[in-house]
């Protein structure tokens, strides 16, 4: 393809990214209200957060009885032999 007013040629695939970025950036109702209720319940959780979940699960498996430990690894071997 090539441009209409100084007749270079345009690689296809700065079309299909100028067209990719256009379309990404649209903004619907939909999105906004959805940003707005996300942001009122405190928004994205940082990565620091993420980590004290997960570490919040190992500690609870100190707590967990030793029958509840052993039907935990029978589930965990149950879905390594699939």
């Amino acid at each position: 393809m090539f441009c209409p007013h100084c007749n270079k040629e345009i690689d296809p695939k700065l079309i299909a990214q100028e067209f990719a970025r256009k379309g990404g950036s649209v903004i619907t109702k939909r999105k906004a209200v959805s940003s707005k209720l996300n942001g009122k319940l405190g928004g994205r959780p940082t990565i620091q957060d993420k980590w004290n979940a997960q570490a919040d699960k190992w500690n609870q498996w100190e707590n967990l009885s030793d029958e509840e430990k052993r039907e935990f690894r029978k589930l965990v071997n149950k879905k390594g032999e699939k």
